[in-house]
């Protein structure tokens, strides 16, 4: 028989401070289980609601005082930008966590009284903003590490027993933009019994000498298909160039990333070397953002589509046509499913797909500009898109329309609908063609 346990404590402090350092970053190398860990807080951050209600909380505010979690008038709380890791948090937050297993002791504070953000400093991170999260798990079984680092995370999002749920306030916090995680497995003894424990140290942060935000994400392989990262789907070595500034980072052990960027539209490249490489569209607008890229989507960008399928195939010697593997993201809020920018003929198009609730119609926008913009209805008989329920399926068919220049623009899509994704948003896989 087996015994087993937890605990675990909060600490969060707000500095002012002036520096004139130049930003130096770095993204560290965190563990897989602490990757895993970071994007358990990220899932939340993104969608605080839903995140409650998979841990069963009555609310994202139960048992906490109004206004410390910031929520819509109507009591949904609002999404926060992602985290991203930072590797003098994260020296901080593992150093910790390996003192407390080492003397066998469970506080913010050492036992010669130095606190979190005393250990912050000596990192050489200057913050304006900072906080600390601390959790173990202990049995007289085998633990896991990914494992236990998942249910620590979400022990501390419940903060079941803690007056005020701090624990859930920093994860939910605005506050921060970065993190350090430290994960670790060892022995801890308690009234003569040695128990297996798990420890956890999260250190948050928002770094005074880094006036940018971040561009961060996962490179994974979706071996489970659960369009989510795992632990030990992370794909290293991966080079991520930003086009504009000429910026460049490569993936971490886990396979995770960070840039920070200034405000601005950016051409991300993903490059590896045996799966080929992919590009995407991403805009900064004052907050951090987050892009995955799945191995998939090198195969796809890297292999010829089928040509026993033409309306899916782009000829060589038609260089206007343009097939395009990408992601939509659709908001449930206002019914519009927006895909990245595509290039036909030299010019980018946005696209934007916008579900019509009373009718049984799409209605969809093409657009190189703000003020350019082409609404199209498809008609309730005929060629209307269809959704298969079965497969998740939904087919537009091939529409032609007249734009402000006087050219058409051929469009047609098959969209895969994905699971619910961890921005908290559905996800369409779209191949979508444009001449």
């Amino acid at each position: 028989m087996q015994s087993t346990f937890l605990h675990h404590s909060f600490i969060v402090v707000t500095l002012t401070l002036c520096s004139l350092n130049s930003f130096a970053y770095d993204y560290g190398d965190p563990s897989a289980a602490e990757q895993a860990h970071l994007e358990a807080i990220n899932r939340a951050r993104a969608n605080p609601t839903t995140e409650a209600k998979r841990v069963s909380l009555s609310s994202v505010t139960e048992g906490v005082a109004s206004g410390e979690i910031a929520t819509y008038s109507n009591g949904k709380a609002k999404p926060q930008p992602p985290l991203v890791f930072n590797r003098n948090l994260s020296t901080a937050a593992s150093a910790h966590t390996q003192d407390m297993l080492s003397r066998d002791f469970f506080a913010h504070s050492s036992p010669e009284g130095t606190t979190p953000f005393t250990r912050i400093s000596k990192t050489g991170y200057q913050f304006s903003n900072a906080g600390e999260n601390i959790a173990f798990t202990a049995s007289t079984g085998l633990l896991n590490e990914t494992v236990a680092s998942l249910q620590l995370h979400d022990d501390l999002f419940i903060d079941k027993g803690y007056a005020g749920r701090g624990h859930r306030i920093n994860i939910l916090s605005s506050d921060y933009r970065e993190i350090g995680i430290g994960v670790k497995l060892g022995k801890i003894t308690r009234s003569g019994i040695q128990y297996n424990a798990a420890f956890v140290t999260t250190d948050f942060g928002s770094d005074l000498t880094n006036p940018n935000n971040f561009l961060l994400g996962v490179v994974y392989d979706d071996k489970n298909a659960d369009t989510t990262y795992t632990a030990g789907e992370g794909i290293k070595g991966v080079k991520i160039s930003i086009t504009e500034t000429g910026e460049n980072t490569t993936t971490a052990t886990a396979g995770g990333y960070g840039i920070p960027l200034k405000k601005g539209t950016y051409t991300v490249t993903v490059k590896h070397n045996s799966l080929g490489q992919v590009s995407k569209t991403v805009e900064i607008k004052g907050q951090n953002v987050k892009l995955d890229i799945l191995a998939s989507e090198f195969k796809a960008s890297a292999n010829t589509t089928p040509t026993d399928n033409p309306s899916n195939t782009t000829p060589t010697d038609n260089p206007s046509n343009t097939v395009t593997d990408a992601t939509g993201h659709f908001d449930l809020n206002t019914g519009v499913l927006s895909l990245p920018v595509v290039n036909v003929g030299g010019q980018g198009y946005k696209i934007n797909f916008y579900l019509a609730s009373v009718e049984p119609n799409l209605v969809f926008g093409l657009s190189n500009n703000a003020s350019d913009m082409v609404a199209i209805t498809l008609p309730n008989s005929g060629n209307i898109p269809n959704f298969d329920s079965a497969t998740s399926i939904l087919t537009v068919p091939k529409v032609i329309t007249p734009l402000n220049d006087g050219s058409t623009l051929t469009f047609s899509a098959t969209m895969q609908l994905l699971p619910p994704s961890a921005t908290g948003t559905l996800l369409f896989k779209t191949l979508y063609q444009l001449q």
